[in-house]
Formats: C-alpha cells, sequence, structure tokens
C-alpha cells in the first residue's frame, strides 16, 4: 500500500521508517548485526539532534524567542535558516537532519493522529450484540441499511464500513451506553 493512502500516513512516512522498523526487523532476525550496527548509530545521532532541538532556547532579535524546536514548526523556518543558533557546528548527515526537522514540523499532526488510532483501538473493544439497527433512534436510514447487512462485530469495524460516518457512530454509541444503563 502507497503511504499517501494510509489511514495513519504522517506515523508511516518513509523517512521514519527505520526507527519503527529496524528493532522488529532485528528482533525477528531479518536484520543483520551490520545493519542493526548502523540503524543505532542513525537512531542515536536522530534523537540526540532531536534533544538538542527542543532544549535551545534562541533569544535572539532576529527571530522570536522560543525553543528551537518551537520555531521551526513554523512555516516561515527551516532547519537551514535556524541552524546558526545551535550550539554546535558538528552537524550529523543531511538524512538525520531532514528526518528531525520532518519530525519536529508534523509533530502536533502526529500526536492527533495517534489519539485517533487509540480511538479506533477502544471503538474494536465495544462488542455489539445483533442489533436492530433500523430502531436505533436518530441512526441515519442509510447507516442503517448498511450495518444491518454487514453485521459487524465492533463498534470499530462499523465505523469502517462505506457510509457509516462518525455521527452515527457517536449515535451508536450513546444507544449502547443507555441499553447498558438502563439493563441494570
Amino acid at each position: 500500500m502507497m503511504t499517501a493512502r494510509a489511514e495513519h500516513r504522517l506515523t508511516l512516512r518513509q523517512d521514519n521508517a527505520p526507527i519503527r522498523l529496524c528493532e522488529i526487523g532485528h528482533d525477528i532476525g531479518l536484520l543483520t548485526d551490520e545493519r542493526y550496527e548502523k540503524f543505532l548509530r542513525l537512531k542515536n545521532s536522530y534523537e540526540d539532534l532531536l534533544n538538542l532541538c527542543r532544549k535551545t532556547y534562541i533569544n535572539s532579535a532576529d527571530v522570536p524567542r522560543g525553543t528551537f524546536a518551537e520555531l521551526l514548526k513554523r512555516p516561515k523556518y527551516t532547519f537551514d535558516t535556524l541552524a546558526k543558533y545551535l550550539p554546535t557546528s558538528d552537524l550529523p548527515s543531511r538524512r538525520v537532519i531532514k528526518m528531525t526537522e520532518t519530525e519536529i514540523k508534523y509533530e502536533g499532526y502526529v500526536k492527533m493522529q495517534t489519539r485517533a488510532a487509540a480511538r479506533q483501538t477502544d471503538l474494536d473493544k465495544v462488542r455489539l450484540a445483533d442489533l436492530d439497527y433500523a430502531s436505533v433512534g436518530g441512526l441515519r436510514l442509510e447507516a442503517a441499511e448498511k450495518l444491518a447487512a454487514v453485521q459487524p462485530a465492533t463498534l470499530g469495524q462499523a465505523a469502517r464500513i462505506s457510509g457509516v460516518n462518525p455521527a452515527d457512530i457517536s449515535v451508536l454509541q450513546v444507544y449502547l451506553k443507555r441499553e447498558k444503563g438502563g439493563a441494570k
């Protein structure tokens, strides 16, 4: 699957693939020790630069005050335009710089996607019994028909059905809470 079509594509970027996958690859024997050592150097360099960007405070008349990372999140600034404010001239490879810049610039969006993925996981834990979807008040007719045809096992599966929108899932959540509360 192309990452541009993936549901959580900001976390599935090509530039962070080694950080996400090399540990796993090594653990299951797909990565040689030599390649793993190369990855560890990359990871350490990346983490060191990320920490440096987050703790370096810039207090200059040329730019607004804030940490390097805070300023880098602004569209106006790039790593290269702010690099002179770092307390070192010994910078890592361009690859590590680009990985760090991308991680910092998209950090807020990645956090939102991570929260959305966690919510989706929570929905996958909510079991749906045999429901008469037509009797669920507030559920759109199209959604009720699709849900009745598919009979999803969980609320998460229901949310992934074409034609069922987030408002329909909210209606189902309220209905399930009410039914559970009424059953006491």
